[in-house]
């Protein structure tokens, strides 16, 4: 009996993805619950387990763009898994015809009378099989570049099919010409992204503000109490819980950022929920959802967000956890970016970007002294957000950030 294998259920929004990766070979015995293929949306990636325990007889291929509720393989449960080649008794295996005469040019290779080893090493490397002529040539590949195993270095099949399996989606170095091209195909991720920002820049119209915000204060209170915050939560105390509790007040105070642009409609939320982009494995961004930030302690965020951190490193985040939000905050402080203008994920109404810190002359009291100086930017959807609304907000914030005391005043 064969049970077929779909592609799952990926959130409201997800309608497609690509499927990046088979994690078992077709017709190999798989176990039922085991993670057998991997499917990239434009949201996380989503993990494929098999319904039943079987062979794998597998029916889309790996970059493959796939539908949700589409048959991608079929687990048959009366099967029996191929024989490994390997456990085969090299006695009992017969040379090809094509193996003994790839022995025999080597082997008469080798018999050959040279008088040094430049002129051995010309005879010898690169010297593919036929076969392994033929696939280098299909392939588009340089002998140069590929490790023979066989006897005195000869190249066969195998290392050619080595290395493309080894390099699949990944660097090779194609020979064009008498020049060595670098090429990379694009992430299904990425390709997965430039088909969404494009329909999405449909449905927005995004403005942007700037502003600079005195981090004096904020850095006085975080060196105060980072000793004693750590020994009661064994956390580090980061200025980023300062910006989520400031946010989620200013979401709070200014309830139209706590909404989502979907299709025609405007969809307005009671929770408040704040995304925070985060480094995935591949070094790109991915955005996880802090649920309910108006409720939660310092220590208890500083615990999830390290917590979805490692996560997203490696690449573990679920689609429910990238869910939810209306606002995020991003930054480019890492990357040493002073300024830009943030992208806005999804439907929601606004994304807060911190860049770097630096020292600057600022006027304080009647007095210019120097002091750290973060830049911010705010994009929003004037869909859904007046540009005074926008002000407002960001003005808030300010407050909220160079008094931190602020943030216990106007805490519900």
């Amino acid at each position: 009996m064969k049970k077929q294998v779909v592609v799952p259920s990926a959130g409201e929004s997800i309608t497609e993805g690509i499927l990046s990766a088979w994690t078992k070979q077709a017709g190999v015995s798989v176990k039922a619950g085991e993670l057998i293929a991997e499917i990239e949306t434009d949201k996380a990636t989503v993990e494929v387990n098999a319904p039943s325990s079987g062979v794998l007889l597998t029916l889309a291929k790996k970059d493959q763009k796939v539908k949700i509720g589409e048959v991608i393989a079929e687990i048959d449960e009366n099967a029996q898994a191929k024989t490994n080649p390997e456990a085969t008794s090299k006695s009992t295996q017969t040379p090809s015809p094509s193996k003994k005469s790839e022995e025999f040019v080597s082997s008469a290779i080798t018999s050959l009378e040279v008088e040094d080893d430049v002129k051995r090493d010309s005879l010898v490397k690169p010297f593919p099989s036929p076969s392994a002529e033929r696939m280098i040539e299909e392939k588009a590949l340089d002998a140069i570049l590929i490790h023979g195993s066989g006897k005195d270095g000869r190249i066969i099949k195998s290392d050619v099919q080595e290395l493309v399996s080894k390099n699949d989606a990944q660097h090779l170095f194609v020979k064009k010409s008498s020049l060595d091209v670098f090429k990379e195909p694009l992430s299904p991720i990425k390709k997965a992204l430039a088909n969404y920002f494009h329909a999405e820049s449909e449905k927005k119209i995004i403005g942007t503000l700037y502003e600079e915000l005195n981090m004096s204060e904020l850095f006085a209170v975080k060196e105060e109490f980072s000793d004693e915050f750590g020994l009661e939560t064994d956390e580090d105390l980061s200025y980023i819980v300062f910006f989520l509790h400031a946010v989620c007040l200013g979401l709070n105070r200014f309830p139209v950022f706590k909404s989502t642009l979907e299709g025609d409609d405007v969809h307005y939320y009671s929770e408040t929920n704040v995304g925070l982009s985060l480094n995935g494995d591949d070094g790109e961004n991915v955005v996880a959802v802090l649920k309910n930030v108006d409720i939660k302690g310092f220590g208890e965020l500083e615990e999830e967000i390290r917590l979805l951190e490692e996560k997203a490193a490696e690449n573990k985040l679920l689609l429910r956890e990238g869910e939810g939000g209306t606002f995020s905050i991003t930054s480019s402080a890492d990357q040493g970016s002073f300024l830009s203008v943030p992208s806005l994920y999804g439907g929601q109404s606004g994304t807060l970007c911190l860049h770097r810190i630096e020292d600057r002359a600022v006027v304080k009291d009647g007095e210019v002294k120097i002091a750290p100086v973060m830049q911010v930017s705010l994009s929003y959807n004037k869909l859904l957000i007046d540009d005074h609304h926008a002000v407002d907000f960001l003005v808030f914030i300010k407050s909220l950030i160079e008094k931190p005391v602020r943030l216990l005043l106007y805490r519900e």
